[in-house]
């Protein structure tokens, strides 16, 4: 405790494997607010973990998302920018009469649906309180808020590197809105763009199911090693995720 995250970060990625290079050479993607943060509480692995494991704890501990981004640079940004879903660029226009898109599917897994998440992470040493917070979808517009069907809740999330209550929130908020994208989605083949990229928004607009510049937000895109010059987007509606901008 008390080292810099960045420091350690940095530390893991330059070790050597065993074949004399190191884990991997590419600068990180590190949000400048993170600067000087330190670890706030030790983290401790058994036999068999993984060095992954302490990445994505000591990303806990920032309150930020981890991941590789398409240039293959380790990336630590805020979760508050990663759910600030409605100021995400709105990347193009798709329009079903026009022929922009195919197949189009959905998929909703009701069975499994949640709709209120709660997080639990560090005692306060002073007063013994448990940090904790709950997200709830309640969105009216939202099909799956709780007015509509009820509270559906997951499997409490225990974490101690979490040593407050605000980011115990933005955890909270974060696996809520996670969930709901990985319950709900659309999907659709449209031509190939490259600069469609995951975590960005696209309007859709279909009369048959009813929608007109709909916003939907980019879960996956995948592509296929052919001539078809297509791309095949998976998205998720913003009216499922209650964190936009009203």
């Amino acid at each position: 405790t008390g080292s810099e995250i960045e420091d350690i970060i940095n530390g893991i990625l330059v070790m050597d494997p065993g074949n004399g290079y190191p884990f991997d050479s590419r600068p990180i993607i590190y949000n400048a607010t993170f600067k000087n943060k330190t670890v706030q509480s030790s983290i401790s692995k058994s036999s068999g973990d993984t060095y992954g494991g302490i990445l994505l704890e000591l990303g806990t501990q920032l309150s930020s998302e981890v991941f590789y981004n398409s240039q293959g640079n380790l990336t630590f940004i805020p979760t508050s920018e990663t759910t600030s879903d409605g100021d995400k660029p709105l990347l193009c226009y798709v329009t079903a009469e026009k022929g922009d898109f195919d197949s189009l599917s959905f998929d909703l897994d009701f069975s499994s649906i949640v709709n209120k998440v709660i997080v639990t992470g560090s005692s306060n040493s002073s007063s013994s309180v448990v940090y904790r917070a709950t997200a709830v979808n309640d969105d009216p517009k939202s099909p799956l808020c709780h007015q509509r069907i009820g509270y559906h809740m997951g499997s409490v999330i225990n974490d101690p590197n979490i040593t407050s209550n605000s980011l115990a929130k933005e955890r909270a908020d974060y696996e809520l809105r996670k969930v709901l994208m990985m319950k709900s989605s659309v999907s659709f083949n449209v031509a190939f763009n490259p600069l469609l990229t995951v975590n960005n928004l696209v309007s859709v607009t279909d009369s048959f199911f009813g929608m007109t510049s709909k916003r939907y937000l980019i879960q996956s895109v995948s592509c296929s090693l052919d001539y078809s010059g297509t791309m095949s987007l998976s998205l998720t509606s913003l009216d499922n995720i209650p964190f936009i901008t009203r």
